[in-house]
């Protein structure tokens, strides 16, 4: 890995824990908002929520490509399927994982 794909791993891996956190102090919010403890408008939710998803595709790019740069060619294929099979897991995991009626 040279220096340059170093660079961006650092700066991914620096907005991959900043959407994180950011996510968690809105979720924390969303939640007391239903309390009507904490209440804010729409359209701040509604750009809050633009901004996460904005975090988290500047941290999922660099992912992509270094994917690409650091696999060899032959196994390219079987390491983007797993990858990609990762994510799909937990994106289907985590509505059964977090859905807990108290």
């Amino acid at each position: 890995m040279d220096d340059g794909s170093c660079g961006v791993v650092i700066i991914a891996r620096g907005m991959g824990a900043l959407s994180g956190f950011l996510s968690e102090i809105i979720i924390v919010h969303a939640g007391l908002g239903r309390l009507k403890i904490f209440v804010l408008d729409y359209w701040i939710w509604y750009t809050s929520a633009f901004m996460l998803e904005l975090l988290g595709s500047v941290f999922a790019i660099p992912f992509g490509y270094l994917l690409q740069d650091e696999t060899p060619k032959e196994f390219m294929g079987s390491v983007s399927a797993a990858a990609m099979a990762l994510h799909t897991l937990s994106m289907l995991s985590s509505p059964a994982c977090g859905n807990h009626n108290f």
